[in-house]
């Protein structure tokens, strides 16, 4: 096997010896002998010249021309030149990227010149500069070119001062002169070093000695001469130091002649042949190293079969390993496709489960909600029949807490199914937000003040009453403010609640940048706006651009009671998690915060704990929620009250103490206040506070008025009103008006009415406190927010009650308007002579539900499920016909709850909407039943359904239904 390698390395070698000395023959012949051009130049120039009489000027005028014409044109040249018999001289040479002219103007060989020429034109340029003369005219190639027809090449030097080497062809012109033409050596050198010699090494000179590429072998010599190789060992100096080979080039054959020869102990076989570049005989040398390669094959020939068995061994060891892991991974991935069926099981096996779970807790809430309904009608039905002071009555309000209570509960947890479902969805509609506010203030302030806490509804800058009508949910936004200060009131025990609402509004310079849309102002700003408020507010501008009727909220709910610690603050909005330092000895089941987070966000809003400065007690909720903005119902109401809030109104009155109070002045209203802790002395030994301007003795009638607000807590009732008539004794009635802040509960108590013009029932805020603000004749003309719209019999009348108008036009000045007095229930029967009938399958709500609409005046039918229900109507209708009053409704109403035995009310809904198809009649079916959930719902109206009430039935609700009814029907 090695023999057979080295015989193929040996071949291999003396092919690649042939490709190489055949790739030196072929760039031989590539560089062509310069001649043919130089003669071509030579009989242009004499056929163009025709006998002309040579003068340096027709030197420069005739052939110049075609010397630059020739440099310029053929590849690689470098020098073009004439030469004149009588010493004239002109010689076109490349130096760098320079173009220069060597000229001799004269026949005297002294005055040679060099001068710049334009490459592009070939002009001469510049000043000519004087040069060292060369003897051109005696030259041997001068004379040999002369006496030559075919011309004379050989190899010389350039003009310029590196003095390179230089391959020249030259030819005689008409006996005349020479014309030469020079290639540079450099690219000879380029040419043959792209040649790839295989480790060889090459020399190159011409047969005189001249070398163009010198050997590159270690410290050895090669010399040419008369095609004869010496090749010798020299020391650093450069002298000889041993003789390695001399040998002649030349062959009979042609062919190239070899000889071995060591050089620095290794043997070196060297080839020798002549070859001919641009007509100069030249001589290459290539030298190659003997058996290199056997050599080396035979020293390792032992350590090659070594590394031959090593990787014969590891070919083994290598595939027993991918033969193991393609077994372990098959195994490995049988292994995982059992786990992947088995999880694929197990995953539908869940799906099932939670599928049969939410239908589970889907009947389960039904039945729960059923029995809890059932549980509060009871209730009432016990309350119509016991004394309300018994204890039997206290008990039954205490149960009757406790349903509220589970109810509140299971619609947290279907709240928290319907967020974690992702079904939760909002019911947008116009609604105002700033009544909304009031209403849920004053809905949680009798069970505040139960336990000695205040709750306050704090306007901040007044910005939220003008854009107070919104588009939105709000069901579920109550819902959140409900629940928030629900934990208020049942984790403060002592101090106040304060509502704060205000609209977030921008800075003037931010409004400026925001309009701008352009990205790289963006930056910029971004850049140089340090301020993280500034670039909120930029952010901010950008969006109300985009929506520009979308407005940012504020509502903040902040309490003085247990408080939150700091690090608990993010984990109370979690399902299920409680402060148990707060929470300790309090109900609750930890979901109302993390439902109220989810409604925030629900709304694309924000929620937050707000940290307090140190040393205050209590939580501080801040919500920040966008709401479109609607028209509100008076354009006129807005500008106004937007007009009080940016400039002082001319009589220096500020009603919501957005500016900063001016001192009174006499001839405008003054206000007075008697509240808890100032007692009535201030008032009863007080007259001489009253200005002049209102006593009785002054004719002259003053513009305004003095308003008197008592707090009713302030003192006794007989101390209040004696302090009332002490006050009045020296003013006009007319001019002074009195607004008795009073508590719902005890005003019944008393045996007489308080000496008061207007009665004002706690909380005194909002609406009532924008009312009774209404009363002073300097702000009538500011249109102040009217909060409510459909309760004009409770409003204050402003416009006729100018105080300036004799008392003769008021039946009394003491009569008394009542300002949001709790309404009193009616003890008329709506539902007098209405014919209703029920199909409920539960014989407690069936008992409640009769009971309620009996006692509403109806008449009232039963059916225990839905097959009754329409068999019933069936026979009604039937009935009917026959007696030929088909168009009559059977019932005004039938309440048809959902879940039934035998068929349940969507059924028996769809069967009746069918049936009154035949006879051109729609009865009003109402839905009576535990399902609130959305997609439940639907169902009903799907159904045929027009009406949905939630057990337990209550009766507020009933009647609006009936109402809407009614009204449908005109």
């Amino acid at each position: 096997m090695t023999k057979l390698t080295e015989e193929s390395i040996t071949a291999e070698s003396l092919e690649t010896r042939n490709n190489s000395c055949q790739g030196i023959e072929t760039t031989a012949k590539l560089l062509v002998p310069l001649n043919s051009s130089a003669m071509n130049f030579a009989r242009t120039l004499s056929s163009s010249l025709n006998g002309t009489e040579l003068s340096f000027d027709v030197v420069l005028a005739k052939i110049a021309p075609t010397l630059f014409l020739a440099l310029s044109t053929i590849p690689y040249l470098s020098h073009a030149s004439y030469v004149g018999v009588d010493g004239l001289l002109f010689s076109l040479y490349k130096d760098g990227d320079q173009m220069l002219v060597v000229f001799s103007n004269t026949s005297s060989p002294l005055h040679w010149y060099t001068q710049p020429v334009n490459r592009d034109n070939g002009k001469l340029y510049g000043q000519a500069v004087s040069a060292e003369p060369v003897a051109t005219r005696n030259a041997t190639w001068f004379q040999q070119t002369l006496n030559s027809t075919s011309g004379y090449s050989w190899l010389g030097k350039t003009w310029s001062k590196a003095q390179d080497s230089l391959f020249l062809s030259a030819v005689a012109m008409d006996g005349r002169g020479v014309i030469s033409l020079g290639l540079p050596a450099t690219v000879v050198i380029e040419h043959f070093a792209a040649l790839d010699f295989h480790d060889g090494d090459f020399h190159l000179a011409t047969n005189d000695g001249d070398v163009i590429v010198q050997t590159k072998l270690p410290d050895t010599q090669i010399m040419v001469s008369n095609n004869t190789v010496l090749v010798q060992m020299v020391d650093p100096k450069g002298d000889p130091t041993d003789h390695v080979g001399y040998f002649s080039c030349e062959s009979d054959d042609g062919g190239s002649k070899h000889f071995d020869g060591a050089v620095s102990g290794m043997k070196y076989t060297f080839y020798c042949s002549t070859i001919q570049i641009a007509g100069v005989q030249m001589v290459y040398v290539l030298a190659y190293p003997v058996n290199r390669l056997v050599s080396l094959v035979q020293q390792n020939s032992k350590l090659s079969f070594t590394l031959l068995g090593l990787l014969f061994v590891f070919m083994v060891v290598s595939l027993s390993l991918f033969l193991f892991l393609i077994l372990r991974a098959a195994k490995r991935e049988m292994f995982l496709c059992a786990a992947l069926v088995k999880q694929m099981e197990s995953t539908h096996q869940a799906e099932r489960k939670s599928m049969n779970k939410s239908h589970a807790f889907a009947r389960a809430s039904h039945d729960v909600r059923s029995s809890l309904a059932a549980i509060t009608g009871l209730i009432e039905l016990c309350n119509q029949d016991i004394n309300p002071d018994s204890v039997f009555a206290a008990n039954l309000a205490k149960m009757n807490t406790c349903t509220k209570d589970l109810l509140g509960l299971l619609n947290s947890v279907l709240d928290t199914s319907k967020i974690e479902a992702g079904k939760m969805q909002l019911e947008v509609e116009e609604f105002n937000l700033a009544q909304l506010l009031e209403d849920v203030v004053d809905m949680f302030y009798p069970i505040s003040i139960k336990k000695g806490i205040d709750i306050v509804l704090d306007p901040c800058d007044g910005s939220f009453a003008k854009s107070c009508y919104v588009r939105g949910d709000r069901g579920k936004l109550k819902q959140i403010l409900c629940n928030l200060l629900s934990n208020a009131v049942k984790y403060t025990t002592e101090g106040h609640i304060t509502v704060r609402a205000m609209v977030q509004e921008t800075s003037f310079e931010n409004a400026i940048i925001a309009s701008n849309h352009n990205l790289v102002m963006e930056c910029l700003s971004q850049l140089c706006y340090k301020n993280k408020k500034s670039l909120n507010d930029l952010v901010a501008l950008h969006t109300a651009q985009q929506e520009p009727n979308l407005t940012e909220f504020v509502i903040e709910v902040d309490d003085t009671g247990l408080g939150i610690p700091k690090d608990k603050q993010t984990s109370v909005f979690e399902y299920y998690n409680q402060v148990t330092e707060t929470a300790f000895g309090l109900e609750g089941s930890g979901l109302g915060l993390g439902i109220v987070q989810s409604l925030v966000r629900l709304m694309g809003g924000d929620i937050r704990i707000v940290d307090k400065e140190p040393g205050e007690r209590g939580t501080c909720f801040n919500i920040n929620i966008k709401l479109p903005r609607c028209k509100a119902e008076s354009a006129d109401t807005e500008v106004e009250f937007s007009r009080v809030h940016s400039d002082h109104p001319s009589n220096g009155f500020q009603p919501f103490g957005l500016l900063r109070a001016p001192s009174p002045k006499p001839e405008g209203s003054h206000v007075v206040l008697l509240i808890e802790g100032a007692g009535p002395s201030c008032i009863k030994d007080g007259n001489d506070l009253v200005p002049l301007p209102y006593r009785k003795i002054n004719s002259k009638s003053p513009p305004g008025i003095i308003l008197i607000v008592i707090d009713a807590s302030a003192g006794t009732f007989s101390e209040l009103c004696s302090a009332v008539c002490n006050f009045r004794k020296d003013i006009q009635n007319s001019r002074c008006k009195v607004v008795w802040l009073d508590h719902p509960t005890v005003h019944h108590t008393r045996s007489r009415e308080p000496p008061c013009d207007h009665l004002v029932y706690e909380p005194f805020h909002g609406s009532r406190l924008y009312q009774v603000l209404g009363l002073i004749p300097e702000l009538r003309k500011c249109n102040l927010p009217r909060l409510i719209d459909n309760n004009s019999s409770n409003d204050i009348n402003c416009e006729g009650m100018e105080l300036g108008m004799p008392s003769s036009h008021h039946h009394s000045s003491l009569k008394e308007i009542v300002i949001h007095k709790p309404q009193e229930k009616s003890n008329d029967k709506p539902l007098n002579g209405k014919k209703i009938l029920i199909v409920e399958d539960n014989e407690v709500l069936r008992k409640v539900t009769t009971s309620t609409l009996c006692s509403l005046g109806a008449m009232v039918e039963i059916c225990e499920n839905g097959k009754e229900a329409f068999d019933q109507i069936y026979k009604v209708l039937s009935d009917q016909r026959k007696e030929g009053h088909s168009n009559s409704l059977p019932y005004d109403y039938i309440f048809m709850d959902c879940e039934m035995p035998i068929m349940n009310g969507l059924e028996a809904t769809r069967l009746i909407r069918a049936e009154e198809q035949h006879y051109g009649i729609h009865i009003p079916i109402v839905a009576l039943t535990a399902h609130v959930m959305p997609e439940q719902v639907s169902k009903l109206f799907h159904a045929g359904m027009d009406f949905h009430l939630i057990k337990p039935l209550q009766v507020d609700k009933l009647l609006e239904v009936i109402r809407s009814i009614n009204d449908d029907k005109r």
